[in-house]
């Protein structure tokens, strides 16, 4: 069995909720009429619209399908996320961490 905490970051919570809300006002949808859609609680979506809910995988299935987009319409800019994780290493630090590395590869190839 999977632990929450295991699956997703909490950045990931607040960028779905981001894209749901983005998504849902682009296409000029209330928060209520799309929670009446999606059968979920408006203070629910709002939870989620913010970031601050951990819903079941089958209720961005919900709201996806009230939305008519695909979850990876929803998902977008996880990607994005990742790369401006990985874009805050410098190339100071890279090369650092490589230094590390190659001392602890030298530590275990001579035993």
């Amino acid at each position: 069995m999977y632990h929450d905490q295991y699956l997703f970051s909490d950045e990931i919570y607040t960028l779905v909720g981001e894209n749901i809300r983005t998504i849902r006002q682009s296409m000029g949808i209330k928060q209520t009429a799309l929670s009446i859609q999606a059968d979920i609680d408006q203070k629910q979506l709002s939870l989620i619209e913010n970031g601050k809910a951990r819903p079941r995988l089958s209720v961005y299935l919900r709201i996806a399908n009230a939305l008519q987009v695909s979850m990876n319409q929803l998902l977008a800019g996880a990607n994005t996320l990742r790369q401006e994780q990985v874009r805050r290493w410098d190339p100071e630090t890279v090369e650092q961490a490589k230094d590390i590395l190659l001392q602890l590869l030298a530590l275990f190839n001579t035993k």
